[in-house]
C-alpha cells in the first residue's frame, strides 16, 4: 500500500510555505474532530509539520536583530519551518500542554521524547549505582495524559534519540559500565512505545545513524536490539518505524568529502545507506517490523566539516539542511525534516560549565556556546549563512519525480 501511494501521489508544493487553514481573522482554525493517524500510509502526505510557537518565537525574534536583507529572509523562511518540541524532563511536559493549543487541522506536531535517566556511561569501568528514578511515572505518563486530553491534535514523535548507539556499540567495548544504558533502554522503551498507542499518534524509534551503528562490527548487533525493543513492545498499530540522524549532521544520498582515514571508511557512510542496510540486517532477522522512515536534515546542510564521527556537540560550519520534504525518492522514507531546533545550543563551551561532555569544547565545537538548551543567535546565524540554495536561500518549487 505504501509503495503504490508512493507511485501515485504527485503534486507540485512549495517546501517553504506551510499552508493552514485560516479563519476570517487570519488565525488557524483548530480543529474539532478528533485525529486519527493512519500509520500503514505516510501521514506526513496529508499533514505539514508544525512550525511550534517556542521556535517561531525565538527566530523570529533572532530575524529582529539581522541587519542584512538577505540574512534576514533567510531567517523568517526558517522560523514557518516545522520543527518538533524537544521534551527532555518533566518540567518541559507543561511546555507541551501550551503548545498543543495553536495546532491547525492540517499540521501535526512533531515530539523527540529524550527524558531516559543514565543515558551516559559512567567513567573508570564503574558501574552506575544510582538508584532509577521512574521514567513511566514522572516522564512518560504525564505526556500521554495531554496528549490523551487533546485527541483533535496529531503527534509524530520520536523515541528517545540519542542512547541506542550507546546500548548497541559500547556492548562491545565494556559491559559492565554501560550496563545501566541498557537498563533503561531494554526496560523503558518497550512501554513508551506501548503506552502511545493512540489514534491521534505515530511513533518513530530513534535508530541513531550511520557514524554509530553502520559499522561492519556492529550492524547485526544493531539491528538485533532494534528488532527486540520493537517485538518486547508487543503488537503495535501506531508505530511507524525508524528515526535517523536526529540532531546529527549526516548527509541523506551524498558520500561526504569528510577527512576519515580509511581506517574509518564507513559503508553506511550516508544516511540513505544506513537505513538500507538497517532494514536488510532487520529483515534478516524474520521480524515483520515496519521500517519506513524520517531523517533529521536540520543541520546538514553541509559536509565535510567534522574531523570524526562523534563530534557531535554544536559543529562549526554546519549549515542548515533540506526543508520539510516528501519527495524523497525513497519509498521507504517518508520525510526528510527538521528535527533539531538549529540554533539551540547542545550544551556550554564553558569549562566549568559542560554538563554535556568534553566534546562541547572541542576542536569541531563552536563557541561560545550557551548552556544545553538555549538559543545562540551567532550558531543560528551561522546555520542561515552556511544553507544551501533551495534549504532556506530562496523558496523553491520541487515536483515530484
Amino acid at each position: 500500500m505504501r509503495f503504490i501511494l508512493f507511485i501515485l501521489f504527485c503534486t507540485i508544493k512549495s517546501t517553504l510555505v506551510i499552508s493552514q487553514d485560516i479563519n476570517p481573522q487570519g488565525e488557524p482554525i483548530k480543529c474539532n474532530a478528533p485525529v486519527v493517524l493512519d500509520a500503514q500510509t505516510n501521514v506526513f502526505r496529508n499533514y505539514a509539520l508544525h512550525s511550534h510557537s517556542a521556535w517561531r518565537n525565538a527566530t523570529l525574534k533572532a530575524a529582529e536583530s539581522i541587519e542584512d536583507s538577505t540574512k534576514k529572509r533567510r531567517a523568517l523562511r526558517a522560523a514557518a519551518q516545522g520543527v518538533f518540541v524537544w521534551i527532555e524532563n518533566p518540567e518541559d511536559v507543561y511546555l507541551l500542554e501550551e503548545l498543543t493549543k495553536d495546532i491547525p487541522c492540517n499540521e501535526v506536531l512533531g515530539v523527540v521524547l529524550s527524558g531516559l535517566s543514565r543515558i551516559d556511561c559512567p567513567e573508570n569501568n564503574m558501574p552506575n549505582v544510582t538508584a532509577l528514578p521512574s521514567y513511566e511515572s514522572l516522564f512518560l505518563n504525564p505526556v500521554v495524559r495531554i496528549i490523551r486530553e487533546n485527541p483533535t491534535v496529531g503527534f509524530v514523535v520520536i523515541v528517545e534519540p540519542g542512547v541506542i548507539g550507546k546500548v548497541v556499540k559500547f556492548a562491545n567495548v565494556n559491559t559492565t559500565s554501560c550496563d545501566n544504558v541498557r537498563q533503561s533502554w531494554r526496560q523503558n522503551i518497550p512501554i513508551t512505545l506501548r503506552s502511545l498507542e493512540l489514534p491521534n499518534v505515530i511513533t518513530y524509534m530513534d535508530a541513531a545513524h550511520g557514524g554509530w551503528l553502520g559499522w561492519k562490527e556492529v550492524q547485526r548487533e544493531g539491528a538485533m536490539e532494534i528488532a527486540n525493543t520493537w517485538k518486547n513492545a508487543g503488537q503495535l498499530k501506531q508505530f511507524c518505524g525508524l528515526a535517523v540522524n536526529v540532531a546529527s549532521y549526516n548527509a541523506w544520498h551524498a558520500i561526504p568529502s569528510a577527512p576519515w582515514s580509511k581506517a574509518d571508511w564507513n559503508p553506511a557512510r550516508n544516511e540513505q545507506r544506513y537505513l538500507n542496510i538497517l532494514r536488510k540486517n532487520i529483515r534478516a532477522l524474520n521480524v515483520t517490523m515496519p521500517l519506513f522512515g524520517i531523517v533529521d536534515t536540520s543541520r546538514a546542510g553541509v559536509q565535510g566539516i567534522r574531523r570524526r564521527w562523534l563530534d557531535w556537540c554544536n559543529v562549526k560550519y554546519a549549515g542548515f539542511g533540506p526543508l520539510f520534504n516528501t519527495n524523497t525518492k525513497d519509498s521507504n522514507v517518508d520525510a526528510l525534516l527538521w528535527v533539531k531546533n538549529g540554533g539551540f545550543s547542545d550544551g556550554s563551551s564553558v569549562v566549568n560549565l559542560r554538563t554535556d561532555g568534553s566534546n562541547c569544547g572541542g576542536e569541531d565545537a563552536f563557541k561560545p556556546m550557551p548552556a544545553r538548551g538555549d538559543f545562540s543567535q551567532a550558531y543560528f546565524e551561522m546555520l542561515l549563512e552556511n544553507s544551501k540554495p533551495g534549504m532556506v536561500r530562496r523558496e523553491m518549487v520541487r515536483l515530484c519525480a
